[in-house]
């Protein structure tokens, strides 16, 4: 990362936000501002340090808690949505349905948990299931149901024909470069492979190899081809 890259992405925001605590205090301590209505920075950290410690307890609870539900989401939200995604009857009969259940506000949904479970672990685990569960659902659901066979008939060919363990589906050309070791683009209609090109990039790759001029010209090189067939 060179220095003008390093200021915009660290040195910018750092001192933004060390002039908005700044102006922030300022503002407290002239006025006169009440606690109760806006605190000082200084107050807040004061008092984060003063009360470290259940801070800190029930932090963990919370994290924990929000690991678990979402972990249990992801892993139930998959299930259903590869089971409602690969039948389109199915999908068509409870999509409409998870889009209403995604709607309900969960703030709504939280006492009715705390009324029948008790105030403790179980609502706050309930409460992030439910969180994550439904997005997951609608979006596995929908990628799988939406898919143009076109693009499963052309896929399979791939697969069969280089033997490839993993594929991803991107319309990101940059996200494309950066993960794969050989990029396919498409046509758009009918669907059919118009440029192989092998990314020969060094591994392990971290975000600077994104800055460097060999990934811009691939990125460029690959860009030209879209829209031309």
């Amino acid at each position: 990362m060179d220095r003008r890259e390093f200021t915009i992405r660290v040195v910018s925001p750092a001192a933004f936000t060390v002039l908005l605590f700044v102006v922030w205090e300022i503002v407290c301590r002239v006025l006169n501002v009440p606690l109760t209505i806006l605190p000082a920075p200084s107050d807040v950290f004061g008092a984060l340090w003063q009360y470290r410690k259940p801070i800190i307890d029930n932090s963990w609870v919370t994290l924990w808690t929000t690991l678990a539900g979402f972990l249990i989401a992801t892993v139930f939200g998959l299930a259903l949505g590869i089971a409602v995604g690969w039948h389109r009857a199915l999908y068509a009969g409870i999509y409409p349905v998870l889009i209403g259940f995604n709607s309900i506000p969960k703030v709504a949904v939280v006492p009715v948990l705390i009324l029948w479970f008790g105030i403790g672990e179980l609502p706050a685990v309930l409460t992030a299931f439910l969180i994550s569960f439904f997005p997951i659902v609608v979006n596995v659901a929908t990628g799988l149901a939406t898919t143009e066979p076109e693009l499963e008939d052309v896929l399979r060919d791939v697969q069969a024909a280089r033997k490839v363990t993993v594929m991803l589906v991107t319309h990101d050309l940059r996200e494309a470069v950066f993960l794969a070791d050989t990029v396919y683009v498409m046509s758009s209609r009918p669907g059919r492979i118009v440029r192989r090109r092998t990314v020969d990039l060094p591994r392990p790759r971290d975000l600077e190899v994104t800055y460097t001029q060999a990934f811009q010209d691939i990125v460029h090189e690959l860009r030209g081809l879209i829209g031309k067939h």
